[in-house]
């Protein structure tokens, strides 16, 4: 999950959350940590997102190459009525 106050943001930090996740497990020789399902709250968010529009997104770290992800952009306010995208 990415969460920033563009669309771009988001999408940044979603990468950058994914790349993180699979460079520990490469570094730690832990594969199983890519399979972990996230909580319930990200599928629900991700259920009640709408789908972004765009290019292909492809993410390569090492030698995993993640291809064709799909991402939703999720639109929640803060208590000032700010809104904050998340794609998931």
């Amino acid at each position: 999950m990415g969460d920033g106050l563009t669309r771009r943001e988001a999408l940044d930090r979603m990468v950058d959350a994914v790349s993180l996740q699979v460079q520990a497990s490469i570094d730690n020789n832990n594969p199983e940590n890519l399979f972990k399902p996230a909580d319930a709250k990200y599928f629900m968010m991700f259920a009640a997102g709408t789908d972004v529009a765009g290019g292909e997104l492809r993410i390569e770290v090492d030698s995993v190459t993640i291809e064709d992800a799909g991402t939703r952009e999720y639109v929640e306010s803060d208590s000032d009525a700010n809104p904050r995208l998340t794609c998931v």
